[in-house]
């Protein structure tokens, strides 16, 4: 019972990063240590589908939870409080960082390690300045629903990759608020008002979404399992890169997104953010430090 309530925080988690732009649900995996599993867990979801879902059914309700409740608090504590929300999840990211820097040197440094983590850098520092402009119109048929099943699995494509985030894509793409607002964000509305014919209609555009969710999740999930086998140092320093540079990621999008809040925000806020941030990290290593003595009590 323990392991199960264990696992449904931590799908609650991993769902509140993933509308979050700058931050993303393998980022947060790897803040909480279970990276390798997490992607393991969906890359055997269509081949073993029973024995899969017997595993993580938890950390998936845990997620959806997670994604439905950051739809309206997390839009709600970044409109109000941006840069304490913001450097929360630096925090986190920071207190990862050991232990992905642990995971990534292995062996001797390579080139090819260098390079890789560079790459990640340069990826997540530019992808904030690709913005194309939000796409104001939304009107539902099947040339959209084709346009949020594509959008989808590449956001979830996205979010599998630490540092990577989906929803900076769909920011930068000018689909972030029909997918999380028109879309999902109508849906769950609809959904805990009791609105039965709402329900009828919103649920509709959920299907392609939900499908390009699954289906990008399961993909990319495949093969970086692959890489995880192949080469365990070389990924994990790009991933180091990736999460790296997370945090310049997190506050310039959360500025990019919420500027007018952020541009108001006081020099309180930045103090109230110095906690935050602190309380990020001292919660991600609490839960490293109960995760190692979790193995090693199973292994004992």
């Amino acid at each position: 019972m323990k392991k199960y309530l264990l696992d449904l925080l931590k799908g609650i988690l991993i769902g509140m990063a993933i509308p979050i732009p700058g931050f993303n649900a393998g980022a947060m995996a790897v803040v909480l240590n279970i990276y390798e599993p997490f992607v393991n867990s969906f890359s055997n979801l269509l081949s073993k589908p029973l024995a899969t879902l017997k595993d993580i059914w938890a950390m998936l309700i845990g997620m959806l939870i997670g994604v439905v409740g950051s739809i309206w608090a997390l839009v709600w504590l970044l409109s109000n409080a941006p840069i304490p929300t913001a450097l929360f999840f630096v925090g986190l990211v920071l207190g990862s960082l050991p232990r992905t820097f642990k995971n990534a040197n292995r062996s001797k440094i390579r080139v090819i390690d260098i390079v890789l983590f560079l790459a990640g850098v340069a990826l997540v520092v530019g992808m904030p300045f690709i913005n194309s402009g939000a796409v104001q119109e939304y009107h539902f048929d099947f040339p959209t629903a084709i346009l949020i099943f594509l959008l989808s699995m590449i956001a979830a494509t996205a979010n599998v990759v630490p540092g990577v985030s989906g929803s900076m894509i769909l920011l930068a793409l000018g689909y972030y608020e029909i997918i999380w607002v028109s879309v999902v964000g109508a849906f769950f509305v609809a959904l805990t008002s009791f609105d039965f014919p709402l329900i009828l209609k919103t649920i509709v555009p959920v299907i392609p979404f939900g499908l390009g969710v699954i289906l990008g999740m399961v993909l990319v999930s495949k093969f970086i399992a692959w890489l995880l086998k192949k080469a365990p140092q070389a990924f994990y320093y790009a991933i180091l890169g990736l999460l790296g540079a997370s945090p310049f990621a997190i506050i310039f999008s959360v500025y990019l997104e919420y500027g007018a809040a952020f541009l108001a925000s006081g020099w309180l806020s930045w103090v109230i953010g110095i906690f935050t941030m602190a309380f990020g990290i001292f919660g991600v290593v609490t839960l490293q430090k109960y995760e190692k003595r979790k193995d090693n009590v199973t292994d004992n």
